[in-house]
């Protein structure tokens, strides 16, 4: 059987993403062992260790050196690769070795022999575009020139967008073949449950299910909920950002199971992504969107590339007016886009078939 390494940057317990359903999907044909950096935040259940048939799943400490700034990050990280040295891990006996962070790649380079093992990034999001790295030149740098190391040795370079790749390419000036992996939802999704009696979604509410950060559209959000009385927004997700303004009708409840989405959705009057778009922003392929437009509820978006794809099936918005408008159809009940067609769009892109497609790309053959 196929063996892979899956080494990723966040915690396997922190809210769902592209690493966690890859890994899970490529498990029912290969043995997957995921090796995540942990976190530091008090959250239960974050950082999980999982043996479940083909997939293992531990952590593993990776000091953020990042935030001592009188040391250059390479000597800082030195002692990082003698962490990794420590677990014993013999990187040779694996097919293929799966990264999605250029830091984890220095940390482990020169330790197995590439070609027999082949080095597979699979860049999710512009990491430099993410915007704490302002705050560490230094880290940011060390980051830049790893990720210029990784697409010259990778075997095979995976984006999650077609602006991503567009990104690096107008970045590294690296001409070779990037292969584009768009998000998707899991087939889980068909088996939650649509009724789930405890949880509570209020009247007249959209709602918001991901991370809350500094990209969120709090300003027309507000503006909207200012000019509907009877409107209610919650968010469900982590937040990474201070704190999340102040609104008696806007509700914050944190992160949720993921097999609670579909509940919530169904609850909500509709589901809304409004983002602010910046460099990090139009590089996402937005898994959320496809959840979203399973559930078959209105959806607004912000208008971006990576949304228009998705045109046929939700909302989008560039302006104040074009949000309101949303808000106008969803309260008077005239959104005519069909459940149906949503649905079914939704099904055609699983992370089954994501993966389908991975392995053909990287010569996984049953």
């Amino acid at each position: 059987m196929t063996r892979i390494l899956y080494v990723m940057h966040i915690s396997w317990g922190w809210i769902k993403q592209r690493p966690q359903f890859i890994a899970e999907e490529m498990a029912r044909y290969c043995q997957v062992d995921v090796l995540y950096r942990k976190s530091n935040r008090r959250i239960e259940n974050i950082n999980p260790v999982i043996n479940d048939g083909n997939l293992s799943v531990k952590g593993f400490r990776n000091w953020p050196f990042e935030r001592i700034q009188f040391v250059p990050c390479s000597i800082s990280h030195q002692i990082n690769k003698v962490i990794w040295r420590s677990k014993g891990i013999d990187l040779n006996s694996y097919d293929y070795i799966w990264i999605t962070d250029p830091v984890l790649w220095w940390t482990i380079k020169g330790h197995f022999v590439q070609g027999k093992t082949k080095l597979i990034y699979d860049c999710m999001d512009d990491l430099l575009a993410f915007p704490y790295m302002d705050a560490y030149p230094k880290f940011k740098h060390f980051n830049e020139k790893r990720e210029q190391e990784l697409i010259k040795d990778a075997d095979y370079v995976l984006c999650s967008a077609k602006a991503l790749e567009e990104k690096l390419v107008m970045r590294y000036n690296i001409q070779r073949i990037y292969h584009i992996i768009n998000n998707a939802i899991t087939d889980n999704i068909m088996h939650y449950s649509e009724i789930i009696e405890d949880i509570d979604i209020p009247s007249y509410s959209l709602v918001y299910i991901g991370t809350i950060s500094e990209w969120f559209d709090f300003e027309n959000t507000l503006k909207v909920l200012d000019e509907y009385p009877k409107l209610k927004i919650i968010l469900y997700g982590p937040k990474r950002l201070p704190e999340i303004p102040t609104h008696d009708r806007l509700i914050f409840r944190g992160p949720t199971p993921h097999e609670n989405i579909l509940a919530i959705m169904k609850k909500s009057m509709g589901l809304i992504m409004p983002f602010k778009v910046n460099d990090l922003i139009e590089s996402v392929n937005p898994v959320k969107l496809y959840e979203y437009i399973y559930s078959g509820k209105p959806v607004l978006a912000t208008r971006y590339g990576e949304t228009l794809p998705f045109e046929k099936y939700i909302n989008l918005y560039s302006s104040l007016e074009e949000y309101k408008h949303f808000v106008n159809g969803c309260l008077n009940n005239t959104h005519k886009i069909s459940a149906k067609e949503m649905k079914e769009f939704a099904i055609q892109n699983t992370w089954k078939n994501r993966v389908c497609q991975i392995k053909e790309t990287i010569g996984i053959y049953e």
